[in-house]
């Protein structure tokens, strides 16, 4: 589901108030990055279309006579040498007509993808977040990254070695669905600025807030 049907600049404005909140509490650092989706997934495209377009072929060869009459009603010159021209001007509408589709419509493109494919992808991509937006630099090793994939509908919290060593990673399990929650019931920014803010409270009792605090990661949301 695209971003932009979630989110407005005024949601993005919401969530990112709800982190400072939850960044007053405590010296973690929490950043949020909501994506579109994880990964492309254009083998599996190509590969469904290729599937569609080889079961269309084979019941066009196996029923290619009674095309050809019907067809003949029409076209009078019409042989079984136009019927496999045709067959292959239709096979490259089929093929593009289904890519298309399977490109267009997430509910379509979801069902051809495995739930394994998805929670590994979602997970890959959650990894490379963490690091590429500084997630594992912060002072005192704690930070904390929400990974969200809108057309998964998966959601990674990771966190850094700091805050791993002492709060149990069970903590964030409801966190995480919660989130997920949202997203499916399209109730996401209330569902995360009220998750933010837990997070920061969970976090408030080992690295409570410093008095010359300095926010080391910014506190809007990454849109990917």
């Amino acid at each position: 589901m695209p971003r932009r049907k979630f989110l407005s600049d005024a949601d993005l404005d919401r969530i990112t108030e709800a982190t400072r909140r939850a960044e007053l509490r405590t010296s973690a650092e929490i950043v949020t990055v909501i994506a579109t989706r994880a990964g492309a997934y254009t083998g599996h495209v190509l590969l469904a279309a290729a599937v569609v377009l080889f079961l269309f072929s084979v019941a066009y060869l196996t029923f290619i006579k009674p095309i050809g009459s019907f067809l003949k009603q029409f076209l009078w010159a019409f042989d079984t040498n136009h019927a496999l021209w045709t067959l292959v001007i239709v096979q490259a509408a089929v093929f593009l007509l289904t890519y298309a589709a399977l490109s267009t419509w997430p509910g379509l493109k979801r069902l051809i993808i495995s739930k394994k494919d998805q929670i590994a992808k979602v997970h890959s991509r959650a990894g490379s977040e963490f690091f590429g937006h500084h997630v594992a630099e912060t002072a005192g090793e704690s930070g904390v990254l929400i990974y969200i994939a809108l057309f998964e509908r998966r959601v990674e919290l990771l966190v850094d070695s700091g805050i791993a060593a002492v709060v149990p990673r069970e903590t964030w399990k409801d966190v995480v669905e919660d989130i997920i929650r949202g997203v499916k019931k399209r109730t996401l920014v209330d569902v995360l600025c009220g998750q933010i803010e837990r997070i920061g409270e969970v976090l408030s009792k080992n690295f409570p807030r410093k008095e010359r605090d300095i926010n080391e990661l910014p506190d809007r949301p990454v849109l990917e």
